[in-house]
């Protein structure tokens, strides 16, 4: 079985603004590059990405071409309500605050 890794938002959003073109810039794309397992990603990141790049006046062709590219090289997973409660557990049973 293949080991599963989930990316967030900041991740993709550092690794396509070219005007980031920093350390954070290089770090991201290096990353995403190295990635030998399994790349998930929620319908939330999708959206917080396409919000984000939005407020870098990036064209909406390029952000929804960033996007299917994103989608095509992920698994893409959806964030029910089974999962929100599965997080409440673990933040509960780690002691983990996520206010």
């Amino acid at each position: 079985m293949q080991d599963k890794v989930f990316v967030d938002t900041n991740i993709f959003v550092y690794a396509k603004i070219e005007s980031m073109k920093d350390l954070k810039n290089e770090k991201a794309i290096k990353f995403l590059r190295n990635i030998q397992s399994e790349i998930i990603i929620s319908t939330q990141v999708l959206s917080e990405i396409y919000n984000t790049l939005s407020r870098y006046k990036i064209l909406d062709s390029i952000i929804k071409t960033t996007l299917l590219e994103i989608i095509q090289d992920t698994t893409l997973s959806y964030i029910s309500l089974e999962t929100i409660q599965k997080s409440w557990d673990m933040e509960e049973k780690y002691k983990y605050s996520s206010l």
